[in-house]
């Protein structure tokens, strides 16, 4: 009898993370949403353009995450209603 191993954590492996997320998933509707946006209408703007240090992080990008830490924080759940 064989014994089930592991992935080699050394291995380089390929994967798309679209496969990896349900097409249910309220994070698909979230990267909607904020996609949806436009941020400028709303006062966003990109700061810490400086040359120096680790680059800034997309707006777009840290609005989803908040929107989703938010979502899993309060019990929100998104879900998609069919007519039956």
């Amino acid at each position: 009898m064989s014994i089930k191993k592991g992935v080699d954590r050394h291995q380089i492996g390929m994967y798309c993370l679209e496969e990896q997320v349900s097409s249910e998933s309220e994070a698909r509707v979230i990267e909607a949403f904020v996609e949806f946006l436009d941020l400028t209408k709303y006062k966003f703007e990109t700061k810490g353009s400086s040359k120096e240090g680790q680059p800034a992080y997309a707006i777009k990008d840290l609005l989803k995450l908040y929107f989703y830490g938010q979502q899993k924080k309060e019990g929100i759940h998104l879900r998609r209603f069919t007519s039956s």
